[in-house]
């Protein structure tokens, strides 16, 4: 009796397991962003050479990463390697041990064998604003503002906003509400404001406020603030294509 019980309760375990693994959130490549073929801001150095490739997919248990024919090694699934991630903006370098799960020409897919503390908070703080972005939805045209006349807005998590005056063919101008710090672009230049003195205000007066602020200062591609917008622009639904082309010029100035 004792014997069976301990086999059943790890089939549940493992089912378990299971399940709470498809629940973990993975950050996937949205196609036609700029050249968002990869995950911006994150490669990865295979342990053979100097060779170093980028990211399809990620997650807290697993990544999907770019082979290339420059990669000499054959290799297979089972087989434990430990690639070196590099978390371009927040300059880190980390090895993890990891389990191919499946190989074919272009990637690799692998599971991480072990996720240390500090490994998965460097990791959590990469994905913040990517699995905001997947989260970020278009909002119905019906709930727009008229009198402020932007053409789409966007809505995610943690009051994240994104409201576009223009569309894919030609951008006017954007602003980026994220964590109640707001991004301005205009006439190809960022600005920087914050809308925390005013979340008391009706829903018409804080959205104008917000795209209006009293005070900004000018700031540039290279801040962080700016790396999070394009992380979170890389994973938000574009239907339209204006979150393409927004990318683009946010690109091309500033």
């Amino acid at each position: 009796m004792s014997g069976n019980t301990g086999d059943s309760m790890t089939k549940n375990e493992e089912k378990v397991q299971r399940e709470n693994t498809r629940r973990y959130p993975r950050v996937f490549l949205t196609k036609g962003v700029l050249d968002f073929s990869k995950i911006v801001g994150l490669e990865v150095r295979w342990p053979e050479g100097d060779y170093q490739t980028g990211v399809l997919d990620i997650s807290y248990i697993g990544a999907a990463i770019v082979k290339t024919s420059i990669i000499p090694q054959k290799y297979q699934k089972g087989d434990r390697v430990p690639f070196v991630f590099c978390f371009q903006e927040e300059d880190e370098k980390i090895t993890i041990e990891c389990e191919i799960v499946r190989a074919d020409e272009r990637s690799l897919a692998v599971y991480f064998v072990d996720l240390p503390l500090a490994t998965r908070k460097i990791l959590e703080k990469f994905l913040k604003q990517k699995l905001i972005g997947q989260n970020t939805r278009l909002v119905d045209p019906k709930f727009y503002i008229k009198e402020q006349g932007f053409d789409y807005w966007f809505h995610g998590p943690n009051q994240t906003n994104i409201f576009i005056w223009g569309n894919k063919r030609k951008i006017v101008k954007a602003t980026f509400e994220v964590n109640y710090e707001v991004v301005s672009f205009e006439n190809k230049k960022f600005f920087l404001s914050e809308s925390k003195e005013f979340l008391e205000a009706p829903t018409e007066d804080y959205a104008y406020r917000v795209n209006n602020p009293e005070s900004k200062r000018p700031i540039v591609k290279k801040e962080k603030i700016i790396k999070d917008i394009f992380s979170l622009l890389s994973q938000v639904q574009d239907p339209d294509g204006v979150i393409a082309k927004l990318a683009q010029e946010m690109m091309d100035h500033g």
